[in-house]
C-alpha cells in the first residue's frame, strides 16, 4: 500500500470542486487552509484516511474524506444546496489521478450541525474512495 495516492486524491477532489461554475458561484472558494477573513460560504477538503485494500494481485487502498461547507446562510438550506453539489460532482465520478487508477468514489453519508454561534451552518458530506497503484 502506498499514501502517494492520498495527495494525488486530494488534487484530484480540489480540481472537481474548484473548476466547477455552479459551485463556484455558490461559494467565496475551495480551501485547504482557509485565509483569515474568508467571508463565508465556502468549502473545505477534510480529513482523510487511508487503509490498505489490497488483493493477491493488486496494491489498492481506500481512502475515506470529508468535504465541509461553512454557511451563514438564514437556516440551513444554502448549506444543503451546496452539499447537495459537491456530491453530483463526487460521487460516482471518475477523477483522474496521476499514477494512481481510480476506481470508485462513493457517498457515504452527510450531517449539518449549528454552530455554537448560532450564525454558521458546518455541513460535512463524506465518501469513500478505492484506488490502485
Amino acid at each position: 500500500m502506498t499514501v502517494k495516492c492520498v495527495w494525488e486524491l486530494q488534487q484530484a477532489i480540489y480540481a472537481a470542486l474548484n473548476g466547477d461554475a455552479t459551485l463556484g458561484a455558490m461559494i467565496n472558494g475551495v480551501f485547504d487552509h482557509v485565509p483569515q477573513d474568508t467571508e463565508y460560504p465556502y468549502v473545505t477538503i477534510g480529513e482523510m484516511r487511508a487503509s490498505d485494500y489490497s488483493t493477491k494481485t493488486t496494491a489498492g487502498v481506500q481512502i475515506d474524506f470529508s468535504v465541509n461547507v461553512y454557511s451563514r446562510g438564514k437556516g440551513s438550506k444554502s448549506c444543503l444546496d451546496i452539499i447537495t453539489r459537491v456530491n453530483d460532482l463526487l460521487h460516482d465520478v471518475d477523477l483522474t489521478l496521476a499514477t494512481c487508477e481510480h476506481i470508485n468514489t462513493r457517498f457515504v453519508s452527510s450531517d449539518i450541525i449549528r454552530r455554537p454561534d448560532g450564525l454558521t451552518y458546518h455541513g460535512v458530506i463524506n465518501f469513500r474512495v478505492v484506488v490502485q497503484e
